[in-house]
């Protein structure tokens, strides 16, 4: 009876966390949706133009990178979208989501790495951390433009020009356009992320995660036996 009160307490604990942030998802996915919808993206896409097109991206690649610029979430949710409607391939939507990344770590540079990583690790630490992580970036990108340039070659880009809004939409169609589009792709989000916090909730709640440590690796890497605790956090 005491494990059944706990499982339920754990669903429910669950439940809100997932009704909390997933509202907040849908709020910025919806907004976002009625800015693609009224066109909004694709009139400053020309930014991320010459990646894509280095990369043998079609334009609307570029499109969904401009908004990675302001979420990484929405821009990958907009390339599943396109995915779904035919104007992506899966290779290309493939390295769409993978190049939607790479702002991240440029914008993150400024508003975590310098603001917080750095005085608390120090300069050298946290300044090499820092590098290390901006470089990632860079590399992920280099990544990205050679899969394409080595697979996309062939891939048909005659999809481009089906998502350009041959017509001004109101903002109701704006919107309908947008729940349509949607709703499937975010009830299949939020049920992963009920699913998972319920797992993670479970594991700490019986000790499986308490009794895990960092013992291997910390050996592995050959770390001082006092960063067992925070690598294993």
């Amino acid at each position: 009876m005491h494990e059944d009160f706990t499982i339920i307490d754990i669903c429910l604990e669950a439940l809100c966390s997932t009704i909390s942030t997933m509202t907040t998802v849908f709020l910025m996915l919806f907004l976002t949706g009625i800015m693609t919808e009224m066109g909004y993206f694709h009139k400053i896409s020309f930014i991320a133009r010459p990646l894509a097109s280095i990369s043998r991206l079609p334009a609307v690649s570029a499109s969904t990178f401009v908004v990675s610029l302001g979420s990484l979430l929405a821009a990958n949710t907009m390339t599943a979208r396109l995915k779904e409607e035919g104007h992506l391939t899966d290779h290309q939507a493939f390295l769409s989501a993978l190049m939607n990344t790479v702002p991240v770590y440029f914008r993150e540079l400024f508003t975590y790495q310098l603001a917080f990583v750095i005085p608390v690790l120090g300069l050298f630490v946290g300044g090499a951390y820092a590098i290390i992580f901006s470089v990632t970036g860079i590399i992920k990108l280099l990544i990205v433009m050679a899969l394409g340039r080595r697979y996309l070659a062939d891939e048909s880009m005659a999809f481009d020009g089906t998502v350009k809004s041959s017509q001004k939409k109101s903002i109701l169609e704006a919107a309908r356009g947008s729940l349509s589009g949607e709703i499937p792709i975010f009830l299949r989000m939020a049920g992963i992320f009920f699913v998972t916090t319920f797992l993670v909730l479970y594991l700490n709640e019986n000790g499986t995660l308490a009794s895990m440590n960092a013992v291997p690796l910390a050996h592995f890497f050959q770390v001082p036996p006092e960063t067992i605790v925070p690598l294993t956090v």
